[in-house]
């Protein structure tokens, strides 16, 4: 979920009856996740673009 306009205001969500809980969000994880890769980087191209991580491998 996303909470701001910059690349770190990105946030996972768990929702319960006491409403939600925000946890970070780890990008390199993500990343080697996504890129099934263990050696990648996460970095992102503009601070104030949320949508502009990458993961290089």
């Amino acid at each position: 979920m996303l909470l701001g306009s910059t690349a770190y205001d990105w946030r996972c969500v768990s929702y319960s009856r006491a409403g939600p809980t925000y946890f970070h969000v780890h990008v390199q994880a993500v990343c080697r996740w996504t890129t099934s890769q263990p050696a990648t980087i996460d970095r992102f191209v503009n601070y104030y673009s949320a949508r502009s991580w990458q993961c290089r491998v």
